[in-house]
């Protein structure tokens, strides 16, 4: 599925699958869809597997004065309907994140949600868990990976003042971090960068105005800074 810039408020992607066979399963492959939730002004979006469908649902955020929400997009090969993610009416959605296969029930992944009141773990059915406390109200952008030493992804934000990240485990591991990384963070991500069999989790790629810096274990490692 390939993702094209917003076109007059209205996200377009493309549905391409590769060799199919002449009954396909996926009548609307080698089309391209409108994603167009009314008078909302779509932002960013995820991949994830969350309707259950066994192909990628596409969740976007999407806002209007006064108002923020995500919509998804459930198995757009298959059909095209879009619909605000179930349970969340009352929630002001500024951000989200892909929790991969952490949906209880089943295989399929989960969402953290980052609002206006807080952080909230978020599966397709409507159920929603409070994560956190207060703290993560000013948080203004989050990103998932394996930010300790176990194999759950665990839930990253970048905090009010734009220089902080703080870290909100979902596993056994249980380390919750804080770190000042010493300038704005314009972005950053989780990802295995330097693999090593005595750092089992992810690095935090921190991108600032000057540099790339590294969040490991709710340290910066000055070390690997590269200008």
């Amino acid at each position: 599925m390939n993702l094209s810039p917003t076109v007059g408020g209205a996200l377009l992607f493309a549905v391409s699958v590769a060799a199919l066979p002449s009954q396909s399963p996926y009548p609307l492959a080698g089309t391209v869809l409108p994603f167009t939730p009314g008078n909302w002004t779509t932002g960013r979006s995820v991949i994830a597997n969350i309707s259950g469908h066994g192909l990628p649902d596409l969740v976007v955020l999407a806002s209007q004065p006064g108002r923020s929400t995500a919509f998804v997009a459930a198995a757009p090969a298959m059909h095209c309907t879009t619909h605000v993610l179930p349970g969340t009416a009352d929630l002001t959605i500024r951000d989200v994140a892909v929790l991969p296969n952490a949906d209880p029930r089943s295989a399929r992944d989960a969402l953290a949600l980052l609002t206006d009141g807080g952080l909230w773990f978020w599966t397709y059915g409507g159920s929603k868990q409070h994560l956190g406390n207060s703290t993560w109200n000013s948080a203004t952008r989050i990103r998932t990976g394996l930010a300790d030493a176990d194999d759950t992804p665990d839930v990253v934000g970048r905090m009010g003042n734009a220089r902080n990240l703080r870290c909100h485990p979902l596993g056994a591991g249980m380390t919750t971090w804080f770190v000042d990384t010493g300038a704005e963070v314009v972005d950053f991500l989780l990802t295995d960068w330097c693999a090593s069999a005595g750092e089992p989790h992810d690095e935090i790629v921190v991108a600032q105005a000057d540099r790339l810096r590294f969040v490991v274990d709710g340290h910066v490692d000055a070390a690997r800074d590269v200008p």
